[in-house]
């Protein structure tokens, strides 16, 4: 069950389902994400924790979250709205 990006973006819960529906790109992107953070909160890795695999992770989660912001407004998606922009 993908919750992670949910609840970081919480108000384009709407818009990413209807993303993840559509491109099998960015579904992948979610999944990637859901499975670092997942293995990053088993992990019992403090925001303090300056082990490289911890460090790796969430590098790799910020890129992530970069691609999502990204897709979703490549798609015309506002962040933080479910709201298409009129012009897309």
């Amino acid at each position: 069950m993908t919750t992670h990006v949910y609840r970081k973006y919480p108000n384009n819960t709407k818009a990413i389902r209807a993303l993840r529906e559509t491109d099998a790109s960015f579904n992948e992107i979610c999944n990637d994400y859901e499975e670092m953070c997942t293995w990053l909160a088993a992990q019992n890795c403090s925001t303090d924790s300056l082990s490289e695999e911890c460090t790796d992770a969430r590098e790799i989660i910020r890129d992530l979250e970069a691609e999502i912001k990204t897709a979703l407004m490549e798609a015309g998606y506002q962040i933080g709205t479910q709201e298409q922009v009129a012009n897309k």
